[in-house]
């Protein structure tokens, strides 16, 4: 083999390996990842969802968690349909009772859109509105912006005064009126 067939043998086999990894990667199945893991690079991932070649738009989603990050999907995706193919799970609000705290979590979803240079919410829900009114979902446009935000709120409780508190505090008076007696009877 002279030093011409093997620059063509390499090159070709280059071009094949390309080109294996671009077929790998165009037969995903539609609205799903390519398969691969998100493309990551000092910031925030980068999710496809959409069809080589189609028209797309870039959404950037906005929440604690793993899912945060740009995505890429079609046009005309509402979004339902973005709140699906991004795996989100709205947390529904949520009231946790302790003996002396009392926590409360609340969701709202929100989509800004930039609208004459200035961003501004076109789309707000708790998670119950979310659910219940989907007529109300925006079709998402490129640059939009969609936020899932979780705030949770802590307080104490005051604690209340029971029986047994009553009966703590007459067991104390009994005990520090016996001392004195004892003390007043040793005195004389």
């Amino acid at each position: 083999m002279n030093a011409l067939s093997r620059m063509i043998f390499r090159s070709t086999r280059a071009l094949c390996w390309a080109l294996a990894l671009v077929a790998s990667a165009a037969h995903a199945q539609p609205g799903t990842p390519t398969g691969l893991p998100p493309v990551v690079n000092q910031g925030a991932a980068y999710y496809v969802f959409t069809e080589p070649g189609a028209p797309n738009i870039q959404v950037l989603l906005t929440q604690t968690g793993q899912r945060a990050g740009i995505y890429l999907v079609a046009e005309e995706t509402t979004l339902t349909d973005f709140v699906a193919l991004a795996g989100i799970s709205p947390p529904q609000s949520t009231i946790v009772r302790e003996p002396t705290r009392v926590s409360t979590q609340t969701t709202t979803i929100r989509v800004f859109r930039e609208n004459g240079g200035t961003r501004t919410a076109i789309y707000e829900a708790d998670p119950d509105q979310f659910i219940r009114e989907p007529g109300r979902h925006p079709v998402l446009e490129t640059g939009d912006i969609v936020q899932i935000e979780v705030v949770s709120d802590s307080q104490a409780v005051p604690k209340r005064f029971t029986l047994l508190d009553g009966l703590d505090i007459a067991a104390r008076i009994a005990s520090f009126a016996s001392l004195i007696l004892l003390v007043t009877r040793s005195g004389n």
